[in-house]
């Protein structure tokens, strides 16, 4: 199970609607012994200037107990590909 341990969201500039999508991207950061940082960016899709930044801090958790779990070697591994 994952939890979210913290979200944090910086408005930086007005999304105006266009009828079209937005360009998100999204990496992850930091990756620690028992959690991981996700980022994200969300530009305006014509002007492409960055509008909110994000980022989330991740962890896993036992279901069973709720205890954070440490993240595998195969884990980290995985999630370092998307490191930016």
């Amino acid at each position: 199970m994952t939890l979210v341990v913290e979200h944090k969201v910086r408005y930086v500039r007005t999304l105006d609607y266009r009828n079209i999508p937005a360009v998100v991207e999204i990496w992850v950061g930091a990756i620690k012994g028992a959690s991981f940082d996700l980022h994200y960016v969300i530009k305006d899709p014509v002007t492409r200037e960055d509008c909110v930044k994000a980022t989330t801090h991740l962890a896993f958790v036992a279901e069973a107990t709720g205890r954070v779990l440490r993240l595998t070697p195969e884990q980290k591994e995985k999630l370092q590909k998307y490191q930016g």
